[in-house]
């Protein structure tokens, strides 16, 4: 079955199988006969741009073929909406036993959005509720990663060894130090922002953090110098982890400045922490630099005492690892931190945490929140997202977003990373965070995927008539189902899902449905329409395999079993 490239979600593994194969083989995916693909049929981890499905910029939906830029031989063709796709039966019904029916749709009034004229597709009955929002009372919902299940993980994960930092954690309550409109955010294990600009205002990850605190070796009463702001949380931190001592945070930009004095002012901590643009009260034993473009390591390193040592995360991209520099007698020392052991006790060096794979994470994850392209590898996840969003409530051309939808829509892009990563657990949290911030069928579909990549389909699902519920213009879920249904083995319920994604108006991969019929259809030795639905799946798409591997396969009269 195809669920396609990751930008679209869980569209299809593509799956073709040799004559003679069993019918375990072809739908557990074990066998397949156009070669091996990577799991769930999306590119690898930080796969280029142009191993992805393009999408043609700024022109209508609607575009004839032969107006169409030619994207080269080595891309895919940009695929043209097909609003009702191929007519199999009009008058005739499929009944999804104990699978439901996909929600009849119906064509309303053209709408304009910018660029992109159109028609939305409703569901007849009564207007959805929201499935997802914000808890009244806490603004978290059942799922939602909270600070004991935070902290307990890195405890439980070997990466958080200090008691005195694990007080400090469990000490402050982080969504107090984030703005009411992102904090649904806190407690993710992933940089999140602490202001509603982005841009220069993300914290780093708990992960990260912790082990920048523990890099530290905070004893009491030092002096320890801070570069960043980061909201005033990380100074806090330090603060309630060291017995006495003083801690100075130095921040360039005047209105985080404000933000952090008036958070540590609300923490009672004003006393234990100096705020300027400077580090003013130096020579410090300990200097930390959250915010290494606010002051070359020179400058810092003339604040340092002898002896001490600041800790840091590389400045650009080539230099992803922790940074130490140890002074002692008058020298320097520079050490790079990239590989450190850890784990729970026992685990051994084969659980070793990779921090240079951590900070490579990272770094992707601040780019999305920021919203800044530094290589191929933010622009591949950069377009996966855009194409994802088009047409939708979190489009950015044709809707201005508040800071709630934008974060809603960034928390997405973070999770998407996270799975593309295999982080699932990571990107799980993040995409119920983003549903929490602003309800999407983009949220719903990929949550599920994610849960498919767990292993419970069933949960998948769900998940997907959550998405429909929430738009029902809206592809992706309807194909997804079909797709899980056929992994679940139950092939003649997938039909009419597989139909619902066809004559959805939202979806830029038509002919994985396409083709997910054709398959099937072969399977019931319905030919003529697999036939139809293949030559429709390369219409779209001329350049994808397994529709045309299985055309070919039906031109030569090979058996497909299944």
């Amino acid at each position: 079955m195809d669920r396609g490239s990751a930008p679209h979600g869980p569209q299809g593994e593509h799956r073709g199988h040799r004559a003679g194969a069993s019918r375990k083989r072809i739908l557990d995916g074990s066998d397949f006969a156009g070669g091996q693909v990577s799991p769930r049929g999306h590119p690898p981890p930080l796969a280029s741009a142009d191993d992805r499905c393009p999408r043609e910029r700024g022109e209508a939906s609607l575009v004839p073929r032969e107006r169409r830029k030619d994207p080269g031989p080595s891309r895919h063709s940009v695929r043209p909406r097909v609003p009702r796709g191929v007519d199999d039966n009009p008058r005739g019904e499929d009944r999804c036993a104990g699978g439901g029916e996909p929600p009849e749709l119906r064509v309303a009034a053209a709408l304009s959005g910018g660029n992109r004229p159109g028609a939305r597709a409703l569901r007849k009955g009564r207007r959805p509720l929201n499935p997802r929002g914000l808890n009244a009372r806490d603004g978290f919902r059942e799922g939602v990663r909270g600070r004991e299940n935070l902290v307990a993980s890195l405890c439980d994960r070997g990466l958080l060894t200090s008691p005195a930092i694990e007080r400090a954690l469990r000490s402050l309550d982080l969504e107090k130090w984030l703005p009411p409109e992102l904090r649904g955010l806190a407690y993710a294990n992933a940089p999140i922002p602490f202001h509603a600009n982005f841009r220069g205002a993300v914290l780093p990850s708990p992960t990260a953090l912790v082990a920048l605190l523990q890099l530290l070796d905070l004893r009491p009463e030092l002096n320890v110098g801070i570069v960043g702001g980061c909201a005033g949380y990380p100074a806090a931190l330090v603060a309630k982890a060291m017995e006495g001592g003083h801690v100075t945070l130095a921040e360039v930009d005047a209105n985080l400045r404000e933000v952090a004095a008036r958070n540590l002012d609300d923490a009672g901590l004003d006393e234990r922490v100096t705020i300027s643009d400077d580090l003013t009260e130096g020579p410090f034993q300990r200097i930390l630099v959250l915010d290494p473009t606010q002051r070359p390591m020179r400058e810092v390193s003339g604040r340092l005492a002898d002896p001490g040592f600041v800790v840091s995360r590389g400045s650009s991209p080539e230099q992803l690892a922790f940074q130490k520099r140890i002074r002692s007698g008058g020298e320097d020392l520079d050490l790079s931190i990239t590989d450190m052991p850890a784990g729970p006790p026992g685990a051994g060096e084969g659980r070793a945490v990779m921090w240079s794979r951590l900070l490579i994470r990272d770094a992707l994850v601040e780019h999305a929140w920021e919203a800044r392209l530094v290589g191929h590898h933010d622009t591949h996840f950069a377009e996966g997202i855009d194409e994802t969003f088009a047409g939708g409530p979190l489009d950015t051309k044709i809707h201005d977003l508040d800071t709630t939808r934008l974060a809603a829509r960034r928390a997405f892009h973070a999770a998407y990373i996270l799975q593309s990563l295999g982080e699932l657990e990571d990107a799980e949290d993040l995409y119920l965070r983003s549903l929490c911030l602003f309800p999407t069928a983009e949220g719903h579909t990929f949550l599920g995927w994610t849960y498919s990549f767990r292993g419970d389909l069933n949960r998948a699902i769900d998940e997907c008539k959550l998405a429909i519920e929430t738009d029902p213009s809206f592809g992706n879920p309807y194909n997804d189902i079909g797709a899980y249904l056929i992994e679940l083995e139950r092939p003649d319920e997938a039909i009419p899902w597989l139909k619902s994604a066809i004559e959805s108006t939202r979806y830029c991969c038509y002919f994985y449905a396409h083709t997910n019929l054709g398959r099937l259809y072969m399977l019931r030795g319905q030919t003529q329409l697999a036939r139809k639905h293949l030559e429709e799946a390369v219409k779209i798409n001329p350049g994808y395999e397994p529709a045309m591997d299985l055309l070919r396969r039906l031109n030569r009269q090979t058996d497909y079993v299944a």
